[in-house]
C-alpha cells in the first residue's frame, strides 16, 4: 500500500472562532456526546461473530439481516437496494431521514458492511475493515433518528466494496439514471476507523480537489467537538466507496483511523474485534455526526452559513465568494457578514451574499461567513478559502501548491507550534518569473 503525504490540520483554533459557543454549538455538543462506545462495541461483537461477511458467500444474507435488524430496533425503516455482484445477488441497505425543508440536497454518509480475507479457510471477521465503519454508521443512525433536521440525511451500508466498490458504483449509476444524483450535496464515508493501538486519536480524511471544502468543514467540526487530531491525505488513495461519487463530481471523502496503513491484520482472518477500539470508532463517528449537524441544521434551529467551495485561481483574476448555500430552517430572510481571516488584505463588500475581489497577490486567502435571520438568530461561522497562484502556478515558495489549499482553510496553529511544512517547504511567495521548485 503506497504512502501518501499527510498534513495535520488544526483548522480554526488560530483564528479564535472555535472558542465561543456560537449559535447551535451547545446543542450539537449535547447530541454528539450521546454517541455510545458501549453500543458500538455490541455491534462490533455481533458483526465479527459471523464467520464471514464476504459478499460472494452464500451466508452474506446473515450480515444483511443483522444490519437491517439493528436499524429496525432504532425505529428506522431500512430499504434494500439489490444488485448483481458477479454471480451473487446482494443488497446495499439504505435509510433516509427526511428534512423539514423540501427539495434541499441530501447529505449522505456511508460504510461498507462486507469483509474479505486472503487467508486459507472461510473465516473473514473484518473487524477493522469494516465492522468498525459499519458500527459507527449504525450508531450515527440511532443518534440522528432522535433529531429533527432541516436537511435530509441518507445513510448507506454498501455491499461488495471489497470486490471493487461495486455497491457504490451501482448506486451512483442508479442515481445518475434517475436524476437523483443532482440532489446530493456531499458524502462522508467511514472505512477502517477503529484501529488505534497507541492511543494517538488521529483520523485521516482521504480527499480529492472537488472535496476540499468538505474536508475543511469536517476538520472544523472535529476540532470543535472531539479530541481527534485530523490529517488530510493530499494523495487521495480513493480506495473506498467515496471514489465513485467523486468521479460523478460529488464532494465525497473517506474517514479512517490514522493507523490504517500499518494495520498488519488487513484482509486476513486476524482482523478480529480485539484490534478495534470502540472509543476511537466513537470519536470518528462524533466528527462525522457534528459535520452533518452543522451542515444540515436543526428544524427549529438558527440559520446555517455556507461559504461555498474552495477556489483556486491565477493572480489578477476575480475571486467570487458564494454564500448562496446558506439557509434558515424557519424560512426567514438572511443578512450576510463576511470577514477576512488571512492572506493579503483585500476589500470586499462584507454584507453581500456573493462578494468578489481581484486577487493582485499570490497566496492563501481565508474568509469567515456568518448569517443572521431577520428575527435576529445568528449562525455559526463557516470558513472558505481561495488559493491564488502566480503565472508559474505557485503561491508559496519552495512548496507544492497541491497541498496549499489546506492553509487557505486553516489557521497557522501547527506552524506556530513548530510543525514544518511537508516536503521541507518554506514560507514566502515565489517569483512570477519562475515556477516554484520543491
Amino acid at each position: 500500500m503506497r504512502r501518501a503525504w499527510l498534513i495535520p490540520l488544526s483548522l480554526l483554533a488560530a483564528t479564535g472562532v472555535i472558542a465561543p459557543a456560537w449559535g447551535q454549538s451547545a446543542r450539537i455538543r449535547a447530541v454528539v456526546q450521546g454517541v455510545s462506545p458501549t453500543r458500538i462495541k455490541a455491534d462490533l461483537d455481533s458483526l465479527t461473530a459471523l464467520e464471514t461477511r464476504f459478499a460472494l458467500s452464500p451466508d452474506f444474507w446473515r450480515a444483511t439481516e443483522l444490519v437491517r435488524a439493528r436499524l429496525k430496533e432504532a425505529g428506522l425503516t431500512p430499504e434494500l437496494d439489490p444488485f448483481d455482484a458477479g454471480p451473487a445477488r446482494v443488497n446495499n441497505i439504505i435509510v433516509t431521514l427526511k428534512g423539514s425543508i423540501p427539495g434541499r440536497p441530501l447529505l449522505l454518509s456511508s460504510a461498507h458492511y462486507d469483509s474479505i480475507s486472503f487467508d486459507p479457510g472461510p473465516r473473514a471477521p473484518g473487524a477493522e475493515d469494516n465492522a468498525s465503519g459499519t458500527a459507527g454508521l449504525l450508531e450515527l443512525a440511532r443518534t440522528l433518528s432522535q433529531q429533527r433536521l432541516a436537511t435530509g440525511v441518507r445513510l448507506v451500508f454498501f455491499a461488495a466494496e471489497e470486490e471493487g466498490v461495486w455497491g457504490s458504483k451501482h448506486l451512483v449509476k442508479k442515481y445518475a439514471a434517475s436524476g437523483e444524483l443532482l440532489n446530493i450535496q456531499a458524502l462522508i464515508n467511514m472505512d477502517m476507523i477503529g484501529h488505534d493501538p497507541q492511543g494517538k486519536r488521529a483520523m485521516v480524511v482521504d480527499t480529492f480537489p472537488v472535496s476540499r471544502a468538505l474536508a475543511g468543514r469536517i476538520q472544523a467540526a472535529a476540532a470543535a467537538f472531539t479530541e481527534l487530531l485530523v490529517y488530510v491525505d493530499i494523495g487521495a488513495t480513493g480506495r473506498s466507496d467515496h471514489r465513485p461519487f467523486v468521479e460523478a463530481d460529488i464532494p465525497a471523502v473517506n474517514l479512517a483511523s490514522a493507523g490504517w496503513r500499518d494495520y498488519t491484520a488487513y484482509h486476513s482472518a486476524r482482523d478480529t474485534v480485539d484490534q478495534v477500539d470502540p472509543e476511537m470508532v466513537a470519536l470518528v463517528t462524533r466528527a462525522n455526526l457534528a459535520t452533518i449537524l452543522r451542515l444540515a441544521g436543526f428544524e427549529d434551529g438558527p440559520p446555517v452559513a455556507h461559504g461555498g467551495d474552495h477556489q483556486q485561481v491565477d493572480v489578477d483574476h476575480a475571486v467570487v465568494l458564494d454564500g448562496r448555500g446558506s439557509f434558515d430552517p424557519q424560512g426567514k430572510g438572511l443578512t450576510y457578514a463576511w470577514r477576512q481571516l488571512g492572506g493579503p488584505p483585500v476589500q470586499i463588500q462584507s454584507s453581500s451574499r456573493a462578494p468578489s475581489f481581484r486577487a493582485s497577490e499570490p497566496g492563501g486567502y481565508r474568509f469567515e461567513l456568518k448569517v443572521t435571520s431577520e428575527d435576529g438568530r445568528t449562525s455559526e461561522p463557516d470558513l472558505v478559502g481561495a488559493l491564488v497562484e502566480d503565472a508559474g502556478g505557485c503561491a508559496v515558495g519552495g512548496a507544492d501548491p497541491s497541498w496549499l489549499w489546506i492553509f487557505v482553510l486553516i489557521g497557522w496553529r501547527s506552524w506556530r507550534r513548530g510543525t514544518q511544512p511537508p516536503m521541507g517547504g518554506r514560507t514566502g511567495r515565489c517569483s512570477t518569473k519562475a515556477r516554484c521548485k520543491v
